[in-house]
């Protein structure tokens, strides 16, 4: 800019405060002038230009050119001369004013205020050097090069505003009225109607919001006079009220402050570790894969994996892969996974060229706001480990850069070339069958992520650190090795599953398996009887459990009672076995003989039980037989010898087994039972003795008749009690039944 420079006239703003340069001092400082109150004062011409470069002072010109510049440049929405295309108009006009201008330096001509007639030799002159037929006036070009001047010579003054040209038609409908008040009427409706329709969470369209606006318009209409009546704007006049709206606003109105922020928010750099294990990310997703059985070959579902990620290194640290929703149990062994070298990947992948060589306890974790986050044990462990958890804000994946990134890798470059995939939306998918192009097992894919991880993904370069991860690792573990755990069998009891569980004399009862060792005893004598104990476990391995001693503060190692089945055995292979089980015996079991024995056993029972005695006497027995089918007792009633007559209610009885009976006792009378007879009768001996009990309490002072005789055998190992000495509804226990009154002891 020619003209911007500190000289006499120029102005300054410094401070907030706007200043005058009066005149240049001998010692190299400037004499200023505050514009407000006309002071004068002195500084020092390198403290103004420090001022200027640092942004704490801007130029403003001798007669206010620099606001005029920008004033043009807001006008004309040029800011970058040089960025303009050649074949912009603004720039092509801009150069062809300029001809002019040089054309006015050149011959050196000042004063063509009110002699304007002047400047037409130029005008002439340059219009055939540059072959322009549509020459300027005089009056145009001096106002160019007052313009010019103005800007201190800067060419941006020069560009024409197309944009501000021109004025609406009145047949194009943009123009509402000529009058100001019902212009101001139709904008307040529009104005109205966009924000309590358009700027909705429903986010409705322009047209229906034009369509709203005339119907608002023909509502108020209503109200005026014909003379008075608001035109309808057109919808042009709607799309420029709702580009003139801030963006950041209008998002923030029809969708969410959320989608507004993700939508105009400034990426920055994040969080930049400066070694291995001081960031891990942890995060699960559901496969884009459907997985098949291995023996079947059926689709069986889509699995379920968590991943651990080294945010410094962008080595995959473990993972866990299985078809159980994320849990409590997925984030131990994904930290388990993590924590433990992998040595077994020679033995169990062969075909794997590289090694796997993440392991050791992280620093920080950073996790999302899942449940399976959110409980003491998972804070138990990351303490005990020396981890600190950070929690991710909601609904801010972005917080998670590293994880988020890895799954979209795994999906794009492995799973969604694999048959079975689901893609990753239903536009992607097409017509395509995931189900029945599914040919990998979870086994097969075991083995398909361990090659991808160690042998594809930690091998090439990652754009996010610029480096190869696995020599990334290599790098930053040689001065600063991983952190490991005071005692690797510890570790597992750290990060194992929690449950609760009685001791019994067989010990700890888990999945229908005994864990059983003599140092249990000790911590079943501290428990009261049916109290649960702690007890953690190795979903990898259920070989043993280990049952927390509340005394001495530690945790005791159970093995199975079945060692060589569980030794080394997964929880999800015992499941399977179980099933696989179930499943053998349900086929060997013929379902339809069962059910028809079941129903001739019945159809005997209700035979039984509708029997009656052809004794003809009212009380009612029941036949206790063994499983032979002999009569295991006999039940006895009082009969009055005198007439020989039966009582109906009132009578006593007894049953006596036949263990207590002489082989030489036969009994008699009418309500004796033969023993050889099999005759059951319609009630149990139990409801003999409810209703005699009912009956007693009608009435207690009853007694025995003495001319009644108890048709029985006298032994002394026999105990008899009369009816009056048995107890009442409410205090009949059935143990104590059984064992006083001679019931059958239920073989």
């Amino acid at each position: 800019m020619k003209g911007q420079r500190l000289r006499q006239g120029m102005q300054i703003k410094l401070s907030g405060q706007r200043f005058s340069i009066e005149k240049r001092l001998a010692d190299g400082e400037l004499q200023l002038k505050h514009l407000a109150t006309e002071a004068l004062t002195n500084k020092p011409e390198k403290e103004i230009l420090n001022a200027l470069f640092k942004g704490a002072a801007e130029l403003l010109g001798a007669d206010g050119e620099v606001e005029s510049l920008k004033a043009r440049r807001r006008w004309s929405t040029v800011n970058d001369f040089e960025a303009l295309d050649h074949s912009d108009p603004r720039k092509r006009e801009a150069l062809r004013r300029l001809k002019y201008i040089e054309g006015v330096q050149k011959a050196r001509l000042t004063d063509f205020g009110k002699n304007a007639h002047k400047l037409k030799p130029i005008i002439e002159r340059v219009s055939k050097e540059v072959r322009d037929r549509n020459r300027p006036s005089c009056v145009t070009l001096s106002r160019w090069v007052k313009v010019y001047t103005a800007s201190g010579d800067d060419i941006r003054s020069l560009s024409p505003a197309y944009k501000a040209r021109g004025r609406a038609k009145h047949h194009d409908r943009r123009r509402i009225s000529e009058d100001l008040q019902t212009c101001t009427a139709v904008d307040r409706i529009i104005d109205d109607v966009v924000n309590e329709h358009y700027l909705q969470p429903t986010r409705p369209n322009a047209q229906a919001t034009y369509d709203l606006i005339g119907a608002r318009i023909a509502q108020e209409n209503q109200f005026r006079d014909a003379r008075d009546q608001l035109p309808v704007p057109h919808r042009n006049t709607l799309y420029r009220k709702i580009a003139q709206l801030d963006s950041y606003e209008k998002d923030k109105a029809r969708f969410s402050k959320r989608i507004a922020d993700l939508r105009h928010k400034v990426n920055k750099q994040g969080v930049r570790p400066t070694r291995p294990l001081e960031r891990v990310e942890i995060d699960d997703t559901k496969l884009d894969l459907f997985v098949v059985d291995e023996k079947t070959k059926l689709p069986i579902g889509r699995p379920w994996l968590m991943v651990a990620i080294c945010v410094y290194t962008k080595m995959i640290l473990g993972y866990y892969l299985s078809f159980v929703k994320p849990s409590y149990l997925s984030v131990m062994q994904t930290l388990l996974h993590s924590i433990r070298p992998k040595t077994y990947l020679e033995e169990r992948y062969p075909e794997i060229v590289h090694s796997w060589d993440a392991y050791g306890i992280p620093e920080w974790v950073v996790v999302d706001n899942a449940k399976q986050y959110y409980s003491a044990s998972f804070d138990e462990a990351c303490l005990q480990l020396g981890m600190i958890t950070q929690y991710a804000p909601v609904k801010h994946p972005y917080y998670k850069p590293s994880i988020e990134r890895f799954f979209g890798t795994l999906n794009t470059r492995l799973l969604h070339q694999t048959p079975g995939t689901t893609f990753s939306n239903i536009a992607a998918k097409w017509d395509y069958d995931s189900k029945k192009n599914a040919i990998i097992s979870i086994q097969s894919l075991e083995r398909i992520a361990h090659i991808f991880i160690v042998d594809v993904y930690h091998q090439e370069r990652h754009r996010g650190i610029d480096d190869i991860p696995a020599r990334r690792w290599e790098m930053g573990t040689k001065d600063l090795p991983p952190a490991l755990p005071f005692d690797a069998d510890e570790l597992h009891v750290l990060l194992g599953h929690i449950e609760y569980r009685t001791i019994s004399s067989s010990g700890v009862e888990m999945w229908g398996l005994y864990f059983n060792d003599p140092a249990l005893s000790p911590i079943k004598s501290q428990t009261k009887k049916g109290e649960k104990i702690k007890v953690k476990y190795d979903p990898s391995n259920i070989g043993a459990i280990h049952v927390y001693d509340r005394v001495f503060n530690r945790y005791v190692t159970v093995p199975a009672v079945a060692q060589e089945y569980a030794a080394g055995l997964s929880l999800w292979q015992h499941k399977v076995i179980k099933r696989e089980a179930r499943l053998a015996v349900e086929d060997y079991v013929d379902l339809e003989e069962l059910c028809l024995a079941k129903a001739r056993i019945q159809k005997i029972v209700d035979e039984q039980f509708t029997a009656r005695s052809k004794s003809g006497t009212n009380v009612k027995a029941a036949l206790w037989t063994d499983i032979t089918g002999r009569p295991t007792g006999r039940l006895e009633v009082s009969q009055d010898e005198s007439s020989g007559t039966e009582k109906n209610h009132d009578q006593p009885a007894r049953l006596i087994p036949h263990s207590l009976e002489q082989p030489s006792s036969t009994p008699t009378g009418d309500t004796a039972l033969d023993e050889g007879s099999g005759q059951a009768f319609e009630e149990s001996v139990i409801e003999i003795v409810q209703r005699t009990v009912k009956q007693k309490s009608r009435s207690r002072a009853h007694k025995i008749p003495n001319q009644e005789v108890v048709q029985s055998v006298d032994l002394p190992s026999v105990k008899e009690e009369s009816i009056e000495d048995f107890p009442t509804e409410d205090e009949i226990d059935a143990t104590e039944f059984e064992s006083n009154y001679y019931l059958p002891s239920g073989e």
